[in-house]
Protein backbone atom coordinates (compact mmCIF):
# COMPACT_ATOMS: atom_id res chain seq x y z
CA UNK A 1 0.00 0.00 0.00
CA UNK A 2 2.90 2.26 1.10
CA UNK A 3 4.61 1.61 -2.14
CA UNK A 4 1.71 2.28 -4.09
CA UNK A 5 0.70 5.72 -2.21
CA UNK A 6 3.94 6.64 -3.02
CA UNK A 7 4.72 5.87 -6.46
CA UNK A 8 1.20 7.19 -7.82
CA UNK A 9 0.62 10.23 -5.65
CA UNK A 10 4.69 11.18 -5.28
CA UNK A 11 6.38 9.70 -8.29
CA UNK A 12 8.36 7.48 -6.03
CA UNK A 13 10.60 5.17 -7.98
CA UNK A 14 8.77 2.36 -5.44
CA UNK A 15 7.08 -1.40 -6.33
CA UNK A 16 3.75 -2.33 -5.76
CA UNK A 17 3.17 -6.02 -4.75
CA UNK A 18 -0.16 -7.41 -3.97
CA UNK A 19 -1.76 -9.98 -4.79
CA UNK A 20 -3.16 -8.87 -8.13
CA UNK A 21 0.17 -8.08 -9.50
CA UNK A 22 1.42 -11.46 -7.87
CA UNK A 23 -1.16 -13.13 -10.28
CA UNK A 24 -0.75 -11.18 -13.47
CA UNK A 25 3.65 -11.75 -12.91
CA UNK A 26 2.66 -15.60 -12.51
CA UNK A 27 0.89 -15.54 -15.49
CA UNK A 28 2.57 -13.57 -17.58
CA UNK A 29 5.77 -15.77 -16.74
CA UNK A 30 4.08 -19.07 -17.02
CA UNK A 31 5.35 -20.02 -13.45
CA UNK A 32 3.56 -22.68 -11.43
CA UNK A 33 3.53 -23.23 -7.63
CA UNK A 34 2.87 -19.66 -7.02
CA UNK A 35 0.69 -19.31 -3.49
CA UNK A 36 -0.69 -15.34 -3.99
CA UNK A 37 -1.13 -15.63 -0.01
CA UNK A 38 2.00 -16.69 0.98
CA UNK A 39 4.01 -13.59 1.84
CA UNK A 40 7.29 -15.18 1.68
CA UNK A 41 6.23 -15.30 -2.62
CA UNK A 42 4.88 -11.85 -2.46
CA UNK A 43 8.51 -10.58 -1.08
CA UNK A 44 10.46 -13.07 -3.86
CA UNK A 45 8.54 -11.19 -6.56
CA UNK A 46 9.05 -7.41 -5.32
CA UNK A 47 12.63 -8.18 -5.13
CA UNK A 48 12.81 -9.53 -8.52
CA UNK A 49 10.61 -6.74 -10.13
CA UNK A 50 12.93 -3.77 -7.98
CA UNK A 51 16.17 -5.14 -9.17
CA UNK A 52 15.08 -6.04 -12.96
CA UNK A 53 11.53 -5.59 -14.84
CA UNK A 54 10.66 -2.47 -13.90
CA UNK A 55 13.99 -0.64 -14.15
CA UNK A 56 16.37 -2.37 -16.99
CA UNK A 57 13.30 -3.95 -19.26
CA UNK A 58 14.01 -7.51 -18.34
CA UNK A 59 13.05 -10.17 -15.69
CA UNK A 60 16.03 -12.27 -13.46
CA UNK A 61 15.18 -15.53 -13.14
CA UNK A 62 14.18 -15.91 -8.97
CA UNK A 63 17.32 -17.88 -7.65
CA UNK A 64 14.56 -20.23 -5.66
CA UNK A 65 11.58 -21.07 -8.05
CA UNK A 66 8.64 -20.19 -6.30
CA UNK A 67 7.16 -23.43 -6.00
CA UNK A 68 9.44 -26.79 -5.22
CA UNK A 69 12.63 -27.47 -4.29
CA UNK A 70 15.55 -26.01 -5.94
CA UNK A 71 17.39 -27.52 -9.05
CA UNK A 72 19.21 -26.15 -11.94
CA UNK A 73 16.32 -27.62 -14.58
CA UNK A 74 13.59 -25.39 -13.15
CA UNK A 75 15.96 -22.58 -12.54
CA UNK A 76 16.44 -22.60 -15.62
CA UNK A 77 13.06 -23.47 -17.02
CA UNK A 78 11.80 -20.46 -14.78
CA UNK A 79 14.17 -18.09 -16.38
CA UNK A 80 13.37 -19.71 -20.09
CA UNK A 81 10.20 -19.05 -19.63
CA UNK A 82 10.37 -16.07 -17.60
CA UNK A 83 12.96 -13.92 -20.36
CA UNK A 84 11.51 -15.30 -23.67
CA UNK A 85 8.00 -14.84 -23.02
CA UNK A 86 8.71 -10.61 -21.61
CA UNK A 87 11.39 -10.37 -24.21
CA UNK A 88 8.76 -8.35 -26.78
CA UNK A 89 7.46 -5.86 -24.06
CA UNK A 90 11.26 -5.38 -22.73
CA UNK A 91 11.26 -2.13 -24.96
CA UNK A 92 8.41 -0.87 -23.38
CA UNK A 93 9.83 -1.69 -19.82
CA UNK A 94 13.12 -0.48 -20.78
CA UNK A 95 11.39 2.87 -21.65
CA UNK A 96 9.61 3.11 -18.08
CA UNK A 97 11.00 6.40 -16.62
CA UNK A 98 11.35 5.89 -12.73
CA UNK A 99 8.50 8.78 -12.44
CA UNK A 100 6.07 6.67 -14.21
CA UNK A 101 6.54 3.85 -11.91
CA UNK A 102 3.20 4.94 -10.05
CA UNK A 103 1.50 4.51 -13.60
CA UNK A 104 2.82 0.47 -14.09
CA UNK A 105 1.82 -0.16 -10.70
CA UNK A 106 -1.56 1.29 -11.32
CA UNK A 107 -1.47 -0.22 -14.27
CA UNK A 108 -0.64 -3.56 -13.40
CA UNK A 109 -3.37 -3.78 -10.12
CA UNK A 110 -6.28 -2.53 -12.09
CA UNK A 111 -5.65 -5.29 -14.85
CA UNK A 112 -4.96 -7.80 -12.04
CA UNK A 113 -8.70 -6.98 -10.28
CA UNK A 114 -10.76 -6.82 -13.51
CA UNK A 115 -9.17 -8.87 -15.96
CA UNK A 116 -6.70 -11.04 -15.04
CA UNK A 117 -9.27 -12.31 -11.79
CA UNK A 118 -8.81 -13.69 -8.98
CA UNK A 119 -11.86 -16.21 -8.81
CA UNK A 120 -13.17 -16.46 -12.55
CA UNK A 121 -11.35 -17.40 -15.79
CA UNK A 122 -9.62 -14.76 -17.15
CA UNK A 123 -10.39 -12.32 -19.54
CA UNK A 124 -8.13 -12.34 -21.83
CA UNK A 125 -9.26 -11.26 -24.84
CA UNK A 126 -9.77 -7.56 -23.37
CA UNK A 127 -6.02 -7.93 -21.90
CA UNK A 128 -3.20 -5.39 -23.88
CA UNK A 129 -0.60 -7.84 -22.06
CA UNK A 130 -2.17 -10.91 -23.65
CA UNK A 131 0.39 -11.68 -26.75
CA UNK A 132 2.89 -11.84 -23.98
CA UNK A 133 1.34 -14.11 -21.84
CA UNK A 134 3.03 -17.47 -21.16
CA UNK A 135 0.11 -18.61 -19.63
CA UNK A 136 -2.37 -18.21 -22.08
CA UNK A 137 0.20 -20.16 -24.48
CA UNK A 138 0.42 -22.94 -21.98
CA UNK A 139 -3.53 -23.28 -22.40
CA UNK A 140 -3.17 -23.21 -25.82
CA UNK A 141 -1.23 -25.97 -25.90
CA UNK A 142 -2.69 -27.94 -23.78
CA UNK A 143 0.01 -27.95 -21.04
CA UNK A 144 -2.60 -26.80 -18.31
CA UNK A 145 -6.09 -27.54 -17.93
CA UNK A 146 -7.29 -23.98 -17.09
CA UNK A 147 -5.32 -20.54 -16.25
CA UNK A 148 -7.54 -19.93 -13.05
CA UNK A 149 -6.49 -22.30 -10.26
CA UNK A 150 -3.34 -23.40 -11.89
CA UNK A 151 -1.08 -20.43 -12.33
CA UNK A 152 -1.28 -18.95 -9.51
CA UNK A 153 -2.34 -21.96 -7.58
CA UNK A 154 -5.64 -21.49 -5.47
CA UNK A 155 -4.28 -19.48 -2.44
CA UNK A 156 -3.99 -21.79 1.02
CA UNK A 157 -7.15 -19.99 3.21
CA UNK A 158 -6.79 -18.00 6.25
CA UNK A 159 -7.61 -19.06 9.13
CA UNK A 160 -10.27 -16.66 10.58
CA UNK A 161 -10.53 -16.65 14.29
CA UNK A 162 -13.26 -15.14 16.30
CA UNK A 163 -13.19 -12.50 19.16
CA UNK A 164 -15.20 -10.75 21.16
CA UNK A 165 -15.05 -6.95 22.30
CA UNK A 166 -16.73 -4.31 24.41
CA UNK A 167 -15.77 -0.84 23.86
CA UNK A 168 -16.74 2.29 26.22
CA UNK A 169 -17.23 5.96 24.23
CA UNK A 170 -16.85 8.18 27.28
CA UNK A 171 -17.90 11.72 26.40
CA UNK A 172 -16.82 14.78 28.59
CA UNK A 173 -18.78 17.60 28.52
CA UNK A 174 -16.52 21.14 28.38
CA UNK A 175 -19.85 23.31 28.35
CA UNK A 176 -23.34 24.22 29.11
CA UNK A 177 -25.82 22.52 26.98
CA UNK A 178 -27.55 25.10 24.49
CA UNK A 179 -30.99 25.55 24.40
CA UNK A 180 -32.35 24.65 20.96
CA UNK A 181 -31.59 22.92 17.66
CA UNK A 182 -32.83 24.23 14.23
CA UNK A 183 -31.16 21.26 12.52
CA UNK A 184 -28.54 18.31 12.10
CA UNK A 185 -25.85 20.70 10.96
CA UNK A 186 -26.53 22.66 14.26
CA UNK A 187 -26.62 19.52 15.86
CA UNK A 188 -22.87 18.33 14.23
CA UNK A 189 -21.55 21.75 15.14
CA UNK A 190 -22.44 21.41 18.88
CA UNK A 191 -21.09 17.62 19.27
CA UNK A 192 -17.66 18.86 17.56
CA UNK A 193 -17.56 22.39 20.12
CA UNK A 194 -19.16 20.75 23.08
CA UNK A 195 -17.85 17.39 23.89
CA UNK A 196 -14.41 15.56 23.95
CA UNK A 197 -13.97 12.00 24.18
CA UNK A 198 -11.83 9.86 26.14
CA UNK A 199 -8.98 7.61 23.75
CA UNK A 200 -6.31 5.41 24.29
CA UNK A 201 -3.39 4.34 21.86
CA UNK A 202 -3.49 1.16 20.98
CA UNK A 203 0.22 -0.93 21.70
CA UNK A 204 2.69 -0.43 18.87
CA UNK A 205 3.22 -3.88 17.17
CA UNK A 206 -0.01 -5.15 17.82
CA UNK A 207 -3.56 -5.08 16.00
CA UNK A 208 -4.14 -1.72 14.56
CA UNK A 209 -0.94 -0.34 16.14
CA UNK A 210 -0.19 2.88 17.50
CA UNK A 211 -3.82 3.94 16.45
CA UNK A 212 -6.55 5.70 18.37
CA UNK A 213 -9.33 4.05 19.98
CA UNK A 214 -12.04 3.77 22.80
CA UNK A 215 -11.11 2.06 26.34
CA UNK A 216 -11.53 -1.64 25.08
CA UNK A 217 -10.92 -5.50 26.07
CA UNK A 218 -11.10 -7.92 23.76
CA UNK A 219 -11.58 -11.96 24.50
CA UNK A 220 -11.38 -15.14 22.56
CA UNK A 221 -14.98 -16.86 22.28
CA UNK A 222 -14.04 -20.99 23.08
CA UNK A 223 -14.15 -23.56 19.74
CA UNK A 224 -16.56 -25.82 19.18
CA UNK A 225 -14.27 -28.38 20.20
CA UNK A 226 -14.12 -26.85 23.47
CA UNK A 227 -17.56 -26.43 24.38
CA UNK A 228 -18.03 -30.40 23.33
CA UNK A 229 -15.39 -31.59 25.14
CA UNK A 230 -16.94 -29.93 28.17
CA UNK A 231 -14.30 -27.21 28.80
CA UNK A 232 -16.16 -24.51 28.22
CA UNK A 233 -19.32 -24.14 29.78
CA UNK A 234 -20.28 -21.14 29.26
CA UNK A 235 -19.31 -17.97 26.74
CA UNK A 236 -16.74 -15.67 28.47
CA UNK A 237 -17.82 -12.84 30.27
CA UNK A 238 -16.29 -9.52 29.67
CA UNK A 239 -15.90 -7.41 32.26
CA UNK A 240 -19.15 -4.60 32.62
CA UNK A 241 -18.87 -2.07 31.60
CA UNK A 242 -21.48 0.41 33.07
CA UNK A 243 -22.16 2.80 30.30
CA UNK A 244 -25.42 2.57 28.24
CA UNK A 245 -24.68 -0.37 25.99
CA UNK A 246 -25.69 1.56 22.38
CA UNK A 247 -25.12 -1.60 20.33
CA UNK A 248 -23.59 -4.27 18.43
CA UNK A 249 -21.19 -4.76 15.34
CA UNK A 250 -19.39 -6.88 13.60
CA UNK A 251 -15.82 -5.78 11.90
CA UNK A 252 -13.87 -8.49 10.04
CA UNK A 253 -9.92 -8.16 9.48
CA UNK A 254 -8.35 -10.27 7.03
CA UNK A 255 -7.78 -13.18 10.41
CA UNK A 256 -9.89 -12.15 12.50
CA UNK A 257 -13.97 -11.95 12.70
CA UNK A 258 -14.38 -9.38 15.47
CA UNK A 259 -17.82 -9.15 17.38
CA UNK A 260 -17.96 -5.54 19.26
CA UNK A 261 -20.64 -4.26 21.96
CA UNK A 262 -20.40 -0.76 22.33
CA UNK A 263 -21.38 1.16 25.67
CA UNK A 264 -21.23 4.84 25.72
CA UNK A 265 -22.12 7.45 28.52
CA UNK A 266 -21.87 11.08 29.05
CA UNK A 267 -19.99 12.59 32.19
CA UNK A 268 -19.33 16.33 33.07
CA UNK A 269 -15.47 15.96 34.55
CA UNK A 270 -12.74 14.95 33.90
CA UNK A 271 -12.91 12.97 37.20
CA UNK A 272 -15.91 11.35 36.61
CA UNK A 273 -14.56 10.02 33.16
CA UNK A 274 -11.81 8.96 35.53
CA UNK A 275 -13.75 6.82 37.85
CA UNK A 276 -15.79 5.98 35.29
CA UNK A 277 -13.07 4.21 33.43
CA UNK A 278 -11.46 2.69 36.40
CA UNK A 279 -14.68 1.01 37.73
CA UNK A 280 -15.31 -0.54 34.22
CA UNK A 281 -12.08 -2.37 34.25
CA UNK A 282 -12.20 -2.53 30.71
CA UNK A 283 -8.23 -1.60 30.14
CA UNK A 284 -4.61 -0.86 31.53
CA UNK A 285 -3.74 1.59 28.74
CA UNK A 286 -3.31 5.22 29.81
CA UNK A 287 -6.15 7.51 28.18
CA UNK A 288 -6.52 10.77 27.94
CA UNK A 289 -9.00 12.99 26.19
CA UNK A 290 -9.86 14.66 22.67
CA UNK A 291 -11.88 17.01 22.08
CA UNK A 292 -14.50 15.97 18.75
CA UNK A 293 -13.18 18.95 16.51
CA UNK A 294 -9.60 17.86 17.05
CA UNK A 295 -10.43 13.89 16.50
CA UNK A 296 -9.26 14.54 12.54
CA UNK A 297 -6.02 15.43 13.77
CA UNK A 298 -5.27 11.79 15.13
CA UNK A 299 -5.31 8.14 12.93
CA UNK A 300 -9.02 7.13 14.21
CA UNK A 301 -9.11 3.28 12.80
CA UNK A 302 -12.31 1.88 10.83
CA UNK A 303 -13.20 0.11 13.92
CA UNK A 304 -12.96 3.09 16.54
CA UNK A 305 -15.39 4.74 13.63
CA UNK A 306 -17.85 2.31 14.03
CA UNK A 307 -17.94 2.63 17.64
CA UNK A 308 -18.19 6.15 17.40
CA UNK A 309 -21.61 5.57 14.85
CA UNK A 310 -23.51 3.61 17.53
CA UNK A 311 -22.69 6.19 20.28
CA UNK A 312 -23.56 9.44 18.53
CA UNK A 313 -27.62 9.06 19.43
CA UNK A 314 -26.54 9.59 23.53
CA UNK A 315 -24.98 12.92 22.53
CA UNK A 316 -27.88 14.10 20.50
CA UNK A 317 -29.91 12.84 23.07
CA UNK A 318 -27.99 14.74 25.78
CA UNK A 319 -27.99 17.44 23.46
CA UNK A 320 -32.23 17.47 23.22
CA UNK A 321 -32.06 16.43 20.09
CA UNK A 322 -35.58 14.36 20.06
CA UNK A 323 -35.59 13.16 16.57
CA UNK A 324 -34.11 9.76 15.76
CA UNK A 325 -31.20 10.06 13.85
CA UNK A 326 -30.90 7.72 10.21
CA UNK A 327 -28.19 5.94 9.96
CA UNK A 328 -26.74 7.78 6.70
CA UNK A 329 -26.69 10.64 8.86
CA UNK A 330 -25.27 8.48 11.45
CA UNK A 331 -22.89 8.17 9.34
CA UNK A 332 -22.10 10.95 7.92
CA UNK A 333 -21.69 12.85 11.29
CA UNK A 334 -19.31 10.35 12.50
CA UNK A 335 -16.94 10.65 9.13
CA UNK A 336 -17.08 14.07 9.45
CA UNK A 337 -15.93 14.84 12.94
CA UNK A 338 -12.83 11.89 11.81
CA UNK A 339 -12.73 14.31 8.78
CA UNK A 340 -13.33 11.18 6.80
CA UNK A 341 -16.21 13.03 4.56
CA UNK A 342 -15.59 16.32 2.41
CA UNK A 343 -17.54 19.54 3.53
Amino acid sequence: TAAAITSICFDVPATAVDGNVLRVMSRLCGIKGVDPKNSKHLSILQGTLNSGLLTKGRVRAVEKPLGGKRSRSNVEEVEDKAENRLEKIEPFLSKCEPKLRGKVNEGLMEIGASICRPVAAPLCNLCPLSSFCTARKMLELGDIESIEGCIPMRGSATKVREELARTLVVFVRSKAKPKKLKNIDALRDEIANTYSVCCVVRPKGGLLSEMTDFPYQISTPPSISEAKKGSAKKKPQLKAADGLLQGSFVHVFSHIKMTVDVSSAVVSSQTEAKDFIASSQLTDLQWNTIALSDLSKHPVSQLALKGLQLALPLLASDLGWLEELPPKQLKELADNLCNRVKK
